[in-house]
């Protein structure tokens, strides 16, 4: 058996890159960037009018004059006009071009207009580039807006579009097909007998991976050896990924790692020193990753949410967030030389997250994590944990 960080390690060594695909930015919402956004021009490309009033010629005011003939209208997406008269001004609308030979905007809250002239409100001050937005203020051309790994979310997709992006490269999504073995397993949804089990596992575990934006599909095979090779090969051969629950462990009909042998999967370990999930499986074949979990439902959950979904984003080469930790709220004892993932409740207290234990019956007590809000990892080093320990928390 390995340790947790020895497991964590030898996973990130061998996993591979899913390379990265070229898509509508208008399609992009959620994916991980692939390249950097950078600006098209500067921005704003011109000086831009920041309200809707008249443009006039700064030192017309500063001499004194109040009132300014209008002899145009600059509208937004027109060309430029120019103020041939500075003693006259121009009607200029919000996001419009300056037009030459202005250097202030006067709000039109400020002004009366009679007979087409207009007329500053009494004790008005005024600055020169009042109300514009000069050009290349904001950034320069060329300028990073987003970089590689960040999310496209809709500040990042108006970023995009804005300096010219039409399509946007994004890491590509791996294709994963989560496949759960055994006899006894029924879908929901059919008729039980009194000795099967829903299947479940695989459910929640392709709902996450379709809530993150992969490519998931769930599969159920039987205890069948040359059935299990069959379908395996092809499920290897158009996958990216695959995650297998149940067939690990050291019984009669656990086929999962003798039937990838045979398939040259190369396991890279089987067994981790933690609990829940012991028996976790990790291999890889011609640039796939393989995971086996165990069978039970809370072993299988937080082997995936520990380890397979972290990677899948890594893969991506996604810019990983602040790692959450939280302080446990009571104490707790366990045997050490194993690391435990400890399903937990969480409340915020000020700044902190307060950790309390979910007490279950077994790595096959699922309906114990219902109302849970992830786990706790708590260092295999330590056997009796005080309240107030600060311990990394995973949140499903």
């Amino acid at each position: 058996m390995i340790s947790v960080q020895e497991a964590e390690k030898l996973i990130r060594q061998n996993s591979p890159n899913y390379y990265s695909e070229s898509i509508p930015t208008i399609e992009a919402h959620g994916r991980i960037l692939a390249e950097d956004i950078l600006a098209e021009r500067e921005n704003p490309p011109f000086n831009r009018v920041a309200m809707d009033g008249i443009a006039i010629n700064y030192a017309q005011w500063q001499n004194s004059r109040t009132s300014f003939e209008i002899k145009g209208t600059q509208a937004a997406g027109h060309p430029p006009l120019s103020l041939e008269d500075p003693s006259t001004c121009l009607e200029a609308m919000t996001g419009a071009v300056l037009p030459s030979g202005c250097d202030c905007v006067i709000p039109v809250e400020r002004i009366s207009v009679t007979n087409n002239v207009a007329t500053l409100e009494d004790g008005l001050e005024l600055q020169q580039w009042q109300n514009v937005h000069i050009q290349g203020s904001d950034h320069s051309q060329g300028f990073k807006l987003a970089r590689t790994g960040q999310v496209l979310n809709a500040p990042e997709i108006a970023v995009a579009a804005a300096a010219g992006y039409g399509q946007v490269k994004v890491a590509k999504l791996a294709k994963v097909a989560v496949i759960a073995t055994g006899d006894e397993l029924v879908s929901a949804g059919v008729d039980i007998k009194p000795w099967q089990i829903r299947r479940s596992n695989t459910t929640s575990i392709v709902a996450s991976l379709k809530s993150a934006g992969y490519d998931a599909k769930e599969y159920h095979l039987k205890d069948d050896l040359d059935a299990l090779r069959d379908k395996l090969r092809d499920l290897l051969e158009s996958n990216d990924m695959l995650i297998l629950t149940g067939g690990v462990s050291m019984g009669k009909f656990d086929f999962v790692p003798q039937v990838l042998k045979e398939l040259s999967v190369e396991q890279i370990f089987h067994k981790v020193t933690q609990r829940p999930g012991k028996p976790l499986w990790f291999g890889t074949s011609s640039n796939k990753s393989v995971f086996g979990l165990p069978g039970n439902p809370v072993s299988a959950l937080i082997n995936f949410q520990r380890y397979i979904l972290p990677q899948l984003n890594r893969s991506q080469n996604a810019l990983c967030p602040p790692q959450l930790k939280a302080e446990l709220a009571e104490d707790f004892t366990f045997k050490k030389n194993m690391t435990r993932f400890l399903p937990v409740c969480v409340e915020s207290n000020g700044p902190k997250l307060l950790a309390r234990p979910q007490r279950t019956n077994g790595s096959g007590d699922f309906g114990s994590l219902s109302g849970s809000h992830g786990f706790i990892e708590l260092e295999a080093e330590i056997s009796d944990f005080k309240k107030g320990h600060v311990a990394i928390f995973y949140p499903w």
